[in-house]
């Protein structure tokens, strides 16, 4: 009977152990998630505010990436206001109107993007984006 006392209670040890475990991991996952979030909007309002200050290049820049995490992590800048929209072959992403002013997530296919969209100098409306 002690045997079976010891070994009930370090299974139910070893199972408390295991959720608790597996409840602080999720809570940390999320908490993380959410900081990254908010540290991919403050890089693209920085951007976007630099861009705001002058006018932008009247020339679109194409990209190709190198390889797969070129295409992930890099920014995105679109002028806003045309007719068709502006396809990037290096990434895949259109943006059309309407874009609302600010931060928002766009879905494409199955990929998502944040963008933030602004104006220059000029008016000219445009927006940057980056993957999620």
């Amino acid at each position: 009977m002690n045997t079976s006392l010891r070994r009930r209670l370090f299974v139910w040890v070893g199972a408390g152990i295991f959720v608790v475990g597996l409840l602080a991991a999720a809570l940390s996952f999320a908490i993380e998630y959410d900081q990254a979030h908010k540290l991919q909007d403050k890089q693209l309002t920085e951007v976007a505010a630099v861009l705001a200050r002058n006018p932008l290049p009247t020339t679109a820049l194409s990209f190709e990436p190198k390889g797969r995490g070129d295409s992930v992590t890099h920014l995105v800048i679109k002028r806003l206001g045309t007719t068709a929209p502006d396809v990037d072959a290096g990434t895949g992403l259109a943006m059309a109107e309407p874009l609302r002013p600010g931060l928002q997530t766009i879905e494409q296919g199955e990929v998502r993007w944040r963008a933030i969209v602004s104006q220059d100098a000029t008016g000219q409306r445009f927006a940057v984006a980056q993957r999620v």
